[in-house]
């Protein structure tokens, strides 16, 4: 079992962090939060614009960074996100918004799946 984790934050545009030797991480998840450490079995989950937390050498440290997706491997530890929260605190998202986001995406993507098809009468749907 590895002793410790690689860590790695990163943007479509940069890499915010990239860590090797971190002991532990703990991140924010939309259901809870959820602590990592070596040997975590592998995950891929949605994260919410918060503090992450992480032990590297003999000190904590913390990074606040947007939502995103965490994924656990056996390399490791990585989160795509959109970047740093900048200025005011971000207060996640209530859950009856993401729900609503959520549900708005499935609509989306199951209209866009059913357009072109034809209806009980022979017609294309719009």
């Amino acid at each position: 079992m590895a002793k410790s984790l690689s860590v790695r934050v990163i943007t479509p545009t940069e890499t915010i962090l990239e860590i090797k030797d971190a002991a532990w991480v703990q991140v924010q998840l939309v259901d809870g939060s959820l602590g990592i450490w070596p040997g975590h079995a592998p995950l891929l989950a949605e994260t919410i614009s918060a503090q992450l937390r992480y032990a590297a050498g003999t000190h904590e440290h913390a990074l606040d960074v947007e939502a995103g997706i965490l994924q656990i491997d056996r390399e490791g530890v990585t989160i795509f996100t959109g970047g740093l929260i900048r200025g005011e605190a971000h207060q996640p998202a209530a859950p009856e918004n993401r729900i609503d986001r959520l549900s708005r995406a499935h609509l989306a993507m199951l209209g866009a799946y059913v357009e072109g098809i034809p209806d009980e009468d022979g017609r294309e749907t719009e």
